[in-house]
């Protein structure tokens, strides 16, 4: 074999090599571009606007591109406007009727809201949501309509300054910043942990209203587990617990109420946005008298918030309605009692080459979420409200200790009484200028 044989050949070779290694890597860097383009700053995909009609594929109602994307932030807004659910309204809290009201914006989710879910197909480009004032955020939307405290704002952008911004996994999620996203721990900083008091928010000066935003965490991989363990967090610094008004992470935390009282602090019409896919456990914000208004907003969405602040001066009337039950404490449902970690099989081994793991018996049957709750309010009322409430259908139980937490039943003499167990607000919209003009 001649020098010029053997040299092809290991070039044959090399560019073999070169190619299958160029193909592995375009491909694994097509799967994850989104999160590559979040961490390294690059841009993979790009949208070229076109006003010639021969450029498009399809033919369409709009003139240019323009147009287009001008109607779908239109109808996004109105999607979010007519989901929106007024859960609580008193003292004439809403709608606000003040010429450009001044408000002061309270929680980390007025600064870091969740936009969307941790589910695939969310909001994949970080630039759509990211802090510039050119973009459609809700401290954008806000400060459209409303004079909003700069003071407060700066509190939450300084304490952001050293979190990460950018989804903190693969795929199309809605970006966030990655220390404030937790399934254990609702990461609402108080004043001190902001690094600033009363004095320096100039509350006097915004007072019109006092606008907290609560929220959960959502989606594919957001579990929330029940009692301690579900309000436990581990990491390097530590092992911390939060405690909550119900016990379970889906209830107020500390933390959410002294912000709270805040808010009460700032003004006399305190008003609560829940900004949560996930039932939170809310009774206290219902029985709070000092807490004039409850608006559930979900996830809005890129320019969802622009409707909330439409809603809040009464351009919109809030006419969704609650997709779930809202429990008091949805940790003492007798489905809960099945919730956790599942049992081995004992004799998996005998199954060799079969994914066996473990098993988990659900014993409440159908009976879950609103099928339980609609049974036991239909029985309740079929026996005058005088079935015993350790007993549920289908032969569950909800007399259980459940991570040593106590069952406390829905009254102390063993009766069951349904809005003692069901949060029930009063999901009444009000009526806007505008329809007013209609009626």
């Amino acid at each position: 074999m001649n020098i010029k044989t053997r040299l092809f050949r290991g070039l044959t070779l090399i560019f073999a090599f070169l190619l299958v290694l160029s193909i592995t890597l375009s491909i694994i860097m097509e799967k994850y571009r989104t999160a590559l383009d979040e961490n390294t700053g690059s841009v993979s995909q790009e949208t070229v606007i076109s006003d010639n009609a021969e450029d498009w594929t399809y033919t369409t109602q709009f003139t240019s591109t323009k147009d287009a994307v001008d109607s779908m932030k239109e109808f996004a807004i109105r999607e979010a406007a007519e989901s929106l659910v007024l859960l609580k309204n008193t003292n004439n809290s809403l709608p606000l009727n003040q010429d450009r009201p001044k408000v002061t914006l309270f929680g980390i989710r007025s600064y870091a809201p969740y936009y969307g879910s941790t589910t695939g197909g969310s909001i994949p480009d970080k630039g759509v949501i990211d802090h510039d004032p050119n973009k459609s955020t809700l401290e954008t939307d806000f400060k459209e309509v409303f004079d909003v405290n700069p003071a407060m704002i700066q509190a939450y952008e300084d304490y952001c300054a050293d979190f990460t911004w950018g989804s903190s996994g693969f795929g199309a999620q809605a970006p966030q910043y990655q220390g404030l996203y937790s399934t254990t721990d609702p990461t609402e900083p108080t004043l001190s942990e902001l690094g600033v008091s009363r004095s320096d928010l100039d509350y006097g000066n915004y007072s019109d209203a006092a606008i907290v935003i609560l929220g959960r965490v959502s989606g594919e991989g957001s579990t929330f587990n029940p009692g301690e363990a579900g309000r436990t967090t581990t990491s390097d610094s530590g092992t911390t617990v939060i405690e909550t008004d119900s016990g379970n992470i889906l209830g107020i935390s500390d933390e959410e109420w002294a912000i709270i009282e805040e808010a009460k602090a700032c003004s006399d019409n305190v008003i609560v946005l829940i900004n949560s896919t996930n039932q939170m456990d809310i009774e206290g914000l219902k029985q709070d008298p000092d807490i004039d208004s409850v608006m559930w907003i979900g996830n809005p969405g890129v320019y969802g918030f622009a409707a909330v602040a439409d809603v809040l001066l009464g351009e919109v009337s809030p006419s969704g309605h609650l997709g779930d039950i809202y429990a008091v404490n949805s940790a003492l449902a007798p489905a809960m009692q099945n919730y956790g970690t599942a049992t081995n099989w004992t004799n998996a081994s005998d199954y060799s080459g079969m994914n066996v793991n473990s098993y988990l018996v659900e014993a409440e049957g159908i009976y879950t979420g609103y099928r339980y709750y609609e049974t036991r309010y239909a029985d309740s009322l079929l026996a005058g409200d005088a079935r015993n409430a350790v007993t549920a259908k289908a032969g569950t139980y909800v007399n259980y200790d459940l991570e040593n937490m106590t069952f406390m039943p829905a009254t102390t003499d063993g009766q069951w009484v349904y809005s003692q167990e069901v949060s029930i607000l009063s999901v009444t919209a009000f009526l806007t200028p505008n329809l007013l003009r209609n009626l």
